[in-house]
């Protein structure tokens, strides 16, 4: 585990990206680059064991140019 790598300030901050892309729901922004990288691409986003968003600042731009990526 990683300890102190964020400020409390900071996780707030990128909370509500984390959530838009842990539930899929800018995964048609992301296209192909949204998906389960331990299971098949087809894989639905309700049956993903590992949440895998490439470069989440696409569909995201305040993830930009920052400390977060």
């Amino acid at each position: 585990m990683l300890n102190d790598v964020l400020t409390e300030t900071e996780l707030n901050i990128i909370e509500p990206y984390f959530d838009e892309l842990i539930t899929g729901s800018r995964a048609s922004l992301l296209k192909r680059d949204f998906c389960d990288m331990s299971q098949p691409y087809e894989t639905p986003i309700d049956d993903f064991e590992l949440v895998n968003a490439m470069l989440p600042s696409r569909c995201s731009p305040g993830l930009a140019n920052n400390v977060f990526l």
